[in-house]
């Protein structure tokens, strides 16, 4: 395992299943679903879901953003795009998110059927939609999410959704393999070395910063983000929608900006409204549980039907860990 250049296309999985390879008589749900019949079907090319997205074109003109998974093939993943129908029917009115048209299991498969944006995917190299990036990320942040029930109960908070982020460094310096890990760091191994005490403390204090009662997306990278026909920018893929601070969204989408564009994330995130919410001990605590996050999960065994996520994963790591050395850490460890 060794540290990835920096990508300059959105992450994809090549593995991902093609309109073609859509069994016959699911496609033709897909058609009635949709209420006309498919002529032609863009496989998304962003994103590691292996099961078919896309978007299919209808007779007579009509467009609809399809997903589809099988629970004999899918089985690790199928349960993502449940999740995610449940939210998107509970978000309150105005949450920059596409409309889901019906939802239907059908022969072991679940489908989905989105309203298609009309913009295309956001390009981070070009202003505009580095703006429009901004604006969502600051939008939600900005969405009071205390009454939002899915399935009756209401969202839960981020350190209790997403546990799994804060104990990664602390499992990344303990694992038998930590100096084959810890190299994927490269110009970063040394520093992360020397701070490996400290590192532990943040990602322990990193819990209690979190809390709050805005809406929390939780997967906000530059590929969960597509313009609609007015350039503005809309959040996909919400399966792990949550509540807590409304700088959280910001803060980790700066990250996956910072990846694309060279930027530094630190000097993107101060830009955003819901920064100024977010205290010098929650900025260090958090970028320190995702670069943690990004280090372990990326020097993991690899996923069969997931190809690239691994790599994409210790990609990430680079420009948290920048920024993690931006910061006087042990001026804010557990302070």
């Amino acid at each position: 395992m060794t540290p990835l250049p920096r990508p300059t296309a959105a992450p994809h999985n090549p593995a991902r299943l093609t309109w073609q390879g859509v069994p016959s008589r699911v496609r033709d749900r897909i058609a009635t679903l949709s209420g006309a019949d498919v002529v032609g079907a863009t496989t998304a090319t962003a994103g590691f879901s292996p099961g078919y997205a896309g978007v299919v074109e209808l007779a007579g003109g009509g467009r609809v953003f399809v997903k589809a998974m099988s629970d004999a093939d899918h089985s690790g993943s199928i349960w993502l795009n449940r999740a995610e129908a449940k939210v998107v029917r509970a978000l309150p009115a105005g949450t920059p998110a596409a409309a889901l048209r019906w939802e239907e299991e059908f022969e072991g498969w679940h489908l989905l059927g989105f309203d298609a944006l009309q913009g295309g995917p956001l390009d981070p190299a070009r202003p505009e939609h580095r703006e429009a990036a901004r604006h969502l990320l600051d939008s939600i942040g900005e969405i009071d999410a205390t009454g939002v029930r899915v399935d009756g109960a209401p969202l839960e908070p981020f350190a209790q959704a997403l546990a799994d982020l804060f104990p990664r460094w602390s499992q990344l310096f303990d694992a038998e393999d930590a100096d084959a890990r810890l190299a994927t760091a490269g110009p970063h191994e040394t520093w992360v070395r020397t701070k490996a005490s400290v590192l532990r403390d943040l990602a322990a204090s990193a819990p209690a910063h979190t809390v709050g009662s805005r809406l929390v997306h939780a997967d906000l990278r530059m590929d969960n983000m597509v313009l609609d026909a007015g350039g503005r920018a809309i959040a996909v893929d919400w399966p792990w929608a949550c509540i807590g601070a409304p700088w959280l969204d910001a803060l980790a989408g700066c990250v996956s900006l910072a990846l694309h564009t060279g930027l530094p994330a630190r000097q993107l995130f101060h830009a955003h409204r819901g920064a100024a919410a977010c205290s010098a001990d929650a900025e260090a605590a958090m970028v320190a549980v995702l670069a943690g996050y990004f280090m372990h999960a990326g020097t993991e065994p690899d996923v069969p039907a997931l190809p690239g996520l691994r790599e994409f994963q210790r990609a990430q790591a680079l420009p948290a860990l920048d920024w993690l050395r931006s910061l006087e850490l042990d001026a804010h460890a557990l302070s």
